[in-house]
Parts: structure tokens; C-alpha cells; sequence
């Protein structure tokens, strides 16, 4: 994601991605994050922002994401 930040907690009217396996203390980083890339749960939260910017962002990390896994 390029617009889209990762964040350990939910808040504010700003869009977030978050990982609900990892520990929210933690920073994300070696095996923490391949962990909660392997559950297989991702938490987005909407915010305000333009919609356009967040499908076009959403867009382009998950056609990377598929041309990358296969």
C-alpha cells in the first residue's frame, strides 16, 4: 500500500490497515510480521478520505500482491 498506512490501533478519520494477529505493542518486523501475514487477517478501517485514492491504492497492492503469490 503507498497511501494507506499500517498501524498497530484504530482511531482518528484517517484509512488504517492493521494486522489483529500481531501483539499491538509490537513494532512490525521479522517474524511478528510474516506471522500475521500468514493468519491471513488483515483489518481495514475507513476513513474520510477520497474514495477514488483509496480504490485506486487498495488496487494496486492487491494486483501485486496476486502477481507476486502466483
Amino acid at each position: 500500500l503507498q497511501t494507506i498506512p499500517y498501524v498497530p490501533s484504530i482511531g482518528g478519520t484517517m484509512t488504517i490497515v492493521s494486522f489483529p494477529a500481531m501483539v499491538p505493542e509490537a513494532p512490525p518486523c521479522g517474524d511478528t510480521m510474516a506471522a500475521a501475514y500468514q493468519s491471513g487477517l488483515i483489518r481495514l478501517s475507513v476513513g474520510l478520505e477520497d474514495p477514488s485514492e483509496l480504490i485506486a491504492d487498495l488496487d494496486q497492492a492487491l494486483t501485486g500482491a496476486t502477481s507476486v503469490s502466483g
